[in-house]
């Protein structure tokens, strides 16, 4: 997914700046890893973009492989016009899809914009510095996949518990599904900062993984993943009283335990918020 914001430009850029960013500067391998790049136009005159399939490109270098390959070209098509004075914002929801990036490695990203109006590209005079890095397992089970044609062997997959500390010294948790190498992934979701307990975790007779972390004093997070890592629930607990935790029955199916549900506006599904009662008071 591609997206555009338009707003200002600052005062003091050169004709057209290129800005590239991102939300973080780590990420795990198979994680998404999206940019946002701006584009800065004082050069006195309108400018448009996304006219060119090839208006929008990359240049990634790694400190082991120096050029990193190109998966497949940049896909930033829709035409819109960046008047002078004016700076657009270009969401790209994950740059792995283009370039090989699932390698731990540090990795250094330029933005490069074809201006057709000014006959020239421009790149980002600051490039994006971001460490790809191998989390730590906090736990791991196989599990057997049903495939269609009945005549094959369930398929073998890996989920992982991982977890990783980032520079402001939080631990973020993670779960990814794999094959049993770790070379294959079906899919990678980031569950939010994790504090001071070990997370719960079982897995049910359908393979979904449960999951229970503590990501703030006395608040914990309940969270059901398919065997891709979608997260198909997610929900917020008090700790107050009992702390919450798993049980599976004798059908192997998982609950929570303990805990006091919290309505939240993360949750998943989407459940509406109840709002505060107002009273009115009829006029005198």
């Amino acid at each position: 997914m591609i997206s555009l914001v338009i707003a200002a430009a600052g005062a003091n850029a050169q004709s057209v700046r290129i800005e590239i960013s991102s939300q973080s500067d780590r990420y795990v391998p198979g994680e998404p890893i999206p940019v946002a790049i701006k584009i800065s136009n004082l050069s006195g005159r309108t400018l448009v973009f996304g006219k060119d399939k090839n208006w929008l490109n990359f240049e990634v270098r790694s400190k082991s492989r120096s050029y990193v390959q190109q998966r497949t070209p940049v896909s930033a098509l829709g035409e819109f016009q960046l008047p002078n004075g004016r700076a657009a914002e270009k969401q790209i929801d994950d740059l792995s899809k283009f370039f090989e990036l699932q390698q731990a490695d540090r990795y250094v990203v330029s933005a490069i914009v074809q201006m057709r109006e000014l006959g020239r590209a421009e790149m980002s005079r600051e490039p994006l510095t971001i460490d790809v890095i191998n989390p730590a397992i906090v736990w791991e089970q196989d599990f057997g996949m049903h495939v269609f044609n009945a005549n094959q062997p369930p398929e073998t997959r890996r989920y992982a518990v991982q977890k990783l500390s980032t520079i402001d010294d939080n631990v973020q948790l993670f779960v990814r599904a794999s094959d049993p190498s770790g070379r294959k992934i079906f899919g990678l979701a980031r569950l939010g900062k994790v504090v001071i307990s070990d997370p719960k975790i079982l897995s049910d007779r359908l393979n979904r993984l449960h999951i229970v972390h503590q990501f703030r004093a006395r608040l914990f997070q309940y969270t059901v993943l398919s065997p891709k890592a979608d997260i198909l629930k997610r929900h917020t607990y008090d700790g107050f009283g009992f702390l919450p935790g798993l049980i599976m029955d004798e059908s192997g199916n998982v609950n929570i335990t303990g805990g006091a549900r919290r309505i939240n506006k993360n949750d998943i599904p989407a459940e509406k918020l109840e709002q505060p009662e107002t009273t009115t008071q009829a006029p005198k």
